[in-house]
């Protein structure tokens, strides 16, 4: 067993065995707000979501429960997804559909956990729950555009199901339509491209709140549905972030607060900045091979390297941070990415060098995870946690294991899109 298999199985065993595991809950630091302010870290439920809560928890002890025939992993994320799936009965009456916060994400966590497990029961109750939201979608107008909150990750979470279940979409190709054109609606357009404002602000850049989800987004449904004006749609998003990139800097603002006066701030993360950003390059180069993709994946590829390199020189004071969201998790997965579309070996020796520092990183803090939540130490969490750390580290040691967590959804497309490969070789039918 490498390094990397052995870290990652000390994270799903501390999780499987956590006091609440047994019961699908976890407990998790959290910050306290007075006001609307920050005021401490304070420890809490970790909640049912995607992003921090037992559907992303469970996501991850699924996978990691097939790669290691864990009955105790398997047990644990079965009971994960049973809470997210009560939970996401209220998601639904109060209108939480969102990819990262609400029932979209809860439905298609337990979609590819299920699946990794082999139990068609939660996969039967996760497609009803996509229905549910669907239908939802094209009742209630969703206010936000972006991926973490709005219509664009609500698109990837639907056409995740849509492309494993070609058959019976029921509500899903229609929702995956009017939530596409409602994005195009909204665009703020020009020669420069398209954006999505938001709260005073310009449209921001990146995967988590600004265009490169968006984009994504878009590019995926208009390849779903075949429609033109879709695609045209998400290359005008890209156009209006590459005019934002900064080339003295090497990346890309993050420009909340800007409208109100404030300058712009530079983050290179997932949710903001070069990662994301690279990481929605990588996806539509692999679909489309456009030169500019490629040279933009680079550029946000020697970002990321940039960073990597400051977070090496750091002593242990710094607590560089590991996780997905902000951390070295990303940086991982946007090397292992590369790496899945173009085949090249020197990207996945690149992730497993930062996997090298990620681990270095941890014994000179006595075994403690740096987690993404300021002044945490136990966050167990997909994005800001445990389960993120233990999914990249899984993958340096076999990218197959589990798909990326960074671009969700996408392993469906590419599973349908091998069979009916696989079904045209051998001269069989195909659905589809």
């Amino acid at each position: 067993m490498s390094e990397f298999a052995t870290a990652a199985a000390g994270i799903a065993e501390e999780l499987a065995s956590a006091p609440t595991a047994a019961a699908g809950n976890w407990r998790s630091d959290t910050i306290r707000l007075r006001d609307g302010v920050a005021d401490g870290v304070v420890e809490s439920t970790a909640g049912h979501d995607l992003y921090g809560g037992s559907a992303g928890i469970g996501w991850f002890l699924a996978h990691h429960a097939r790669h290691a025939c864990s009955a105790e992993q398997r047990a644990a994320a079965r009971s994960a997804f049973e809470q997210a799936l009560e939970a996401s009965e209220g998601m639904l009456r109060q209108r939480q559909l969102s990819l990262y916060g609400g029932a979209a994400g809860v439905a298609l966590a337990v979609e590819e956990g299920a699946r990794a497990i082999e139990d068609p029961v939660l996969r039967a109750e996760a497609e009803q729950l996509a229905q549910h939201v669907a239908v939802a979608a094209c009742t209630d107008r969703i206010a936000e555009s972006d991926l973490i909150s709005g219509k664009a990750g609500l698109i990837v979470a639907l056409l995740a199901f849509a492309w494993a279940r070609p058959n019976r979409t029921g509500a899903l190709r229609p929702a995956v339509r009017i939530l596409s054109e409602q994005l195009v609606e909204e665009a703020e357009q020009g020669w420069w491209g398209a954006a999505w404002p938001e709260g005073g602000d310009p449209g921001l850049c990146g995967l988590g709140h600004g265009a490169s989800g968006i984009a994504w987004a878009l590019a995926e449904a208009g390849a779903y549905l075949g429609d033109d004006r879709l695609r045209e749609a998400a290359r005008a998003a890209l156009r209006y972030e590459a005019g934002r990139f900064d080339r003295h800097r090497g990346s890309w603002p993050d420009l909340r607060g800007t409208g109100s006066g404030k300058p712009s701030g530079w983050m290179d993360a997932w949710c903001h900045g070069a990662i994301g950003i690279g990481a929605v390059r990588w996806r539509l180069w692999e679909a489309e091979r456009e030169p500019q993709l490629l040279a933009q994946a680079t550029a946000a590829m020697a970002t990321m390297r940039n960073r990597i390199i400051e977070a090496s020189r750091a002593g242990p004071d710094a607590k560089i941070d590991a996780t997905l969201c902000h951390g070295l998790g990303g940086s991982i997965e946007l090397m292992l990415l590369a790496y899945e579309v173009t085949g090249r070996a020197e990207h996945l020796a690149a992730a497993r060098k930062v996997g090298r520092l990620v681990l270095r990183l941890r014994d000179e803090q006595q075994g403690q995870w740096t987690v993404g939540l300021p002044g945490g130490r136990d966050v167990p969490g997909l994005f800001l946690g445990r389960a993120g750390i233990g999914t990249s580290l899984l993958r340096l040691d076999d990218p197959r294991a589990m798909p990326s967590p960074i671009l969700p959804g996408l392993s469906s497309r590419r599973l349908r899109l091998a069979a009916v490969s696989q079904a045209v070789t051998l001269g069989m039918p195909h659905a589809g």
